[in-house]
């Protein structure tokens, strides 16, 4: 459901993979500590805080760092999901990232 109220608003990586079993739900957004205060406002847990990384290039090849994943990250946000959130809470959560 989240998924489809943003689609084609805001990159939602990961949306179309099956079977769904995270409880979280990956955006990407221009503003991530906007966006994440506006939610938390809100009352929804929403954060940017991962254990992912980009792996830093060897100091002697610096050419090699991941410039587009560097940039994904720093656009990642994460919303809570589970399928016990009622549908107005989704709603709700959705219009917060619009």
């Amino acid at each position: 459901m989240l998924a489809r109220l943003l689609q084609g608003r805001v990159p939602c990586p990961a949306a179309e993979t099956l079977p769904h079993t995270f409880w979280v739900f990956p955006i990407l957004v221009e503003d991530p500590t906007d966006v994440i205060a506006h939610l938390r406002r809100e009352g929804f847990d929403a954060t940017q805080g991962s254990s992912m990384f980009v792996v830093p290039p060897p100091l002697d090849r610096p050419h090699l760092r991941a410039l587009a994943a560097d940039e994904v990250l720093s656009h990642l946000v994460y919303l809570p999901s589970s399928a016990q959130m009622p549908d107005a809470a989704i709603r709700r959560m959705a219009e917060g990232v619009l």
